[in-house]
């Protein structure tokens, strides 16, 4: 079977609105990779000048990704894991703070298995409580041709 992929990006609609937030704490994700299927996802806040963005956990920053007009292929090889993502901390999350943030994933598959992605929460505090934005994205189907996938 050929590899397909499919990329998924938020709008106006469903990106994870934070704006009310003082604090974020990080971002959590509900997946599901069988084996032969990976995931991974970019960030941008949604000014119109944003640029889309991976964490780099080495240098602690932020970086923008070299293909700004993503696609599914560009955001395998330039996205973050899940596991990546959930580890972005707290302290690299303050570029965030009073903003929208939009966020891409693409899934990948090279057999007749399919990943899931059921949502992503970007995690915030407002004093003592902790508030969640979770920005449930649609589940696609990469198994069939029905215009979401792109075989590779």
């Amino acid at each position: 079977m050929a590899t397909k992929q499919t990329l998924i990006i938020t709008t106006t609609a469903n990106r994870a609105d934070v704006s009310s937030f003082p604090t974020l704490t990080g971002f959590s994700v509900v997946e599901t990779t069988p084996d032969g299927t990976s995931t991974r996802y970019l960030v941008k806040t949604s000014d119109d000048s944003a640029t889309w963005k991976a964490y780099d956990a080495s240098s602690s920053t932020w970086k923008d990704v070299a293909t700004q007009d993503i696609t599914a292929s560009s955001v395998m090889s330039e996205g973050m894991s899940k596991t990546a993502l959930e580890a972005v901390p707290a302290s690299a999350m303050t570029g965030f703070v009073g903003k929208s943030i939009d966020i891409a994933a693409a899934m990948q598959t090279t057999n007749d298995t399919q990943p899931t992605i059921t949502s992503v929460t970007v995690k915030g505090e407002s004093g003592a409580t902790v508030t969640n934005q979770t920005t449930d994205l649609p589940m696609i189907d990469t198994a069939g041709d029905d215009g979401k996938s792109t075989e590779i």
